[in-house]
């Protein structure tokens, strides 16, 4: 069967693609995913996410290359490998970004790229607890649970020694400033995830014209004449099979999974594709390079309080 759009990846963006681009019924979209489903209560609950952290059968498990700025020490980069992708198993910590990153963005040519071009979308996704606001949606389908007020007493202890130090205390990253100390929001519902496998896929999933193959791991994109993208080869349960798109093949792989798959089918750094026998069909040496994540320093101790 020819699909009007292939979409690789069912994780954050994946499934919000597949609801919108079937909304209207008149397209025939494939949502190809290389985990299984995430039906399991664990994936349901927000302490389930302990039991996905370090799980190979949903976790892809990766570590980073040894960093120099950190002493030469690897890092784990835990990834989703199931539907929902890294939305399912994260710690549902909601936090948008930095208004800088977004206008960094778009002051080197990616038109639509700023934090006002993209903030109505942010918005138009989310409802949160607290209402529609300037930063806020009141009617998405993500669910926002703000967790102040809900803390621990060492928390409020830590913030006011970060106030005691002219760090600036922030009431909400989401809102005019990133920058500062505070207690972030959540995506849950009612004491549940609230991602967009939950909200948007599984609905979506109940239209006609939308198929999801689970357990397919893309092995490269298939090239047509005009070296125009027309689909897109996977292994399945251990068989090869070919997926075509009569208008688009769309990759939401995730920051990792996405250059990889675009690297392994010959776009990417020429000279480096070539060192590991790869043919070179576009020579775009930014794919998989400038990758920032955030880093994350976790403290634990034993209380009595």
């Amino acid at each position: 069967m020819i699909y009007d759009y292939v979409i690789v990846g069912a994780g954050s963006a994946g499934c919000i693609l597949a609801s919108r681009l079937s909304e209207n019924g008149r397209h025939k979209v494939l949502l190809i995913e290389a985990g299984g489903n995430d039906n399991s209560f664990w994936f349901k609950i927000p302490v389930g996410y302990a039991r996905s952290y370090y799980n190979p059968a949903v976790n892809w498990m990766y570590s980073s290359e040894p960093e120099a700025e950190l002493q030469d020490r690897s890092i784990y980069v835990p990834r989703g490998k199931v539907q929902g992708g890294s939305g399912s198993i994260n710690a549902m910590i909601y936090v948008r970004g930095a208004r800088d990153d977004f206008d960094d963005w778009k002051n080197a040519g990616n038109a639509g790229w700023g934090y006002d071009d993209v903030l109505p979308y942010f918005r138009r996704l989310e409802t949160h607890a607290r209402g529609s606001s300037e930063w806020h949606g009141g009617e998405g389908p993500i669910h926002i649970t703000p967790m102040r007020g809900m803390t621990h007493p060492i928390t409020d202890a830590f913030l006011e020694s970060c106030g005691s130090l002219q760090l600036p205390l922030n009431e909400d990253f989401n809102g005019a400033s990133i920058e500062g100390a505070g207690v972030y929001d959540v995506n849950t519902n009612n004491g549940r995830r609230s991602h967009s496998s939950a909200e948007y896929l599984r609905p979506a999933l109940k239209r006609p014209n939308l198929t999801i193959e689970r357990h397919a791991q893309a092995e490269g994109l298939v090239f047509g004449e005009d070296g125009r993208v027309t689909g897109v080869d996977v292994i399945q349960n251990g068989t090869r099979r070919r997926f075509t798109a009569g208008r688009e093949v769309i990759l939401a792989a995730g920051a990792v999974g996405t250059p990889q798959l675009l690297q392994v089918s010959g776009i990417g750094d020429g000279k480096a594709l070539s060192s590991l026998g790869v043919e070179t069909r576009r020579h775009l040496p930014a794919v998989g390079q400038n990758l920032q994540d955030h880093l994350c320093a976790s403290f634990y101790y034993r209380a009595t309080i």
